[in-house]
């Protein structure tokens, strides 16, 4: 029942461009693969109740694994 900012469903093997707490150190974009398992989401939930922090689908792992290539 999760949507992005733009009030697309998200769905399991969808890429999202979403914040990444990483406490003192910040908030940092990246771009993930959604994984849902027995115990959750692997995005974290803070990005789905704060005001400016949600996450954008931006494709799936099936149609766009170009997405998810790391740059050397």
């Amino acid at each position: 029942g999760l949507k992005d900012k733009n009030g697309e469903k998200i769905y399991e093997g969808d890429i999202v461009k979403t914040l990444v707490n990483f406490g003192p150190a910040g908030n940092e974009e990246r771009i993930l693969p959604v994984e849902i398992t027995p115990f959750g989401i692997n995005a974290q939930h803070w990005v789905f109740k704060e005001e400016g922090c949600l996450p954008e689908v931006i494709g799936n792992m099936y149609d766009n694994p170009e997405l998810l290539e790391v740059e050397t």
